[in-house]
């Protein structure tokens, strides 16, 4: 970053990098566990979600780029070991091979965009009236986690109305299907 650059950012330099390191490992954590579910996940309707996971790791990897440049930009590195990201991102170690189910990885997917989320927030109000290169940067990356969020919410409702559905043809309601 250029001499004007980090006469604006200050003393809190730092402090940012810290957190777009945080940030980044998120960002790789949250993309190997869409793009390993992606691969092997299970049940009615995974083929379909499968691809909807591929996409959203390839916006959790555009993420971590735009962190990356970030950090380049502030004359820092980011994380260059999987066993960094592990251990630097909020959501701990996320073992996908556990969530290959549908629903569990839909789940999962729901809590790591929470998080994230959550996560983006605090750093946007940290960096508001300090760097607002970085204050771009994470308010694009938390407008596209809160569409996935909705996206994945939106999924889930869709699966849990299948499963009432297929419950009370089972149980011989058929008609009451046809009401809806």
């Amino acid at each position: 970053m250029g001499r004007k650059g980090r006469e604006i950012v200050g003393s809190s330099i730092d402090e940012i990098v810290d957190d777009l390191k945080v940030a980044y490992c998120n960002e790789l954590t949250a993309f190997h566990y869409y793009w390993y579910t992606s691969l092997y996940m299970q049940g009615i309707g995974s083929l379909t979600i499968a691809s909807k996971f591929k996409d959203s790791a390839m916006e959790e990897l555009k993420h971590a780029g735009m962190i990356g440049e970030r950090l380049n930009q502030l004359a820092a590195m980011a994380p260059s070991s999987p066993v960094d990201w592990t251990n630097t991102s909020i959501f701990g170690n996320v073992d996908p091979s556990k969530y290959t189910t549908l629903r569990d990885a839909i789940e999962k997917a729901l809590e790591i965009e929470g998080l994230a989320i959550e996560h983006y927030n605090e750093l946007i109000k940290r960096v508001k009236d300090v760097d607002y290169a970085t204050y771009d940067i994470l308010q694009d990356i938390l407008v596209e986690e809160v569409k996935e969020e909705q996206d994945l919410e939106d999924i889930l409702a869709r699966l849990e109305l299948r499963e009432v559905e297929e419950k009370i043809e089972e149980e011989g309601g058929k008609e009451i299907i046809e009401q809806f």
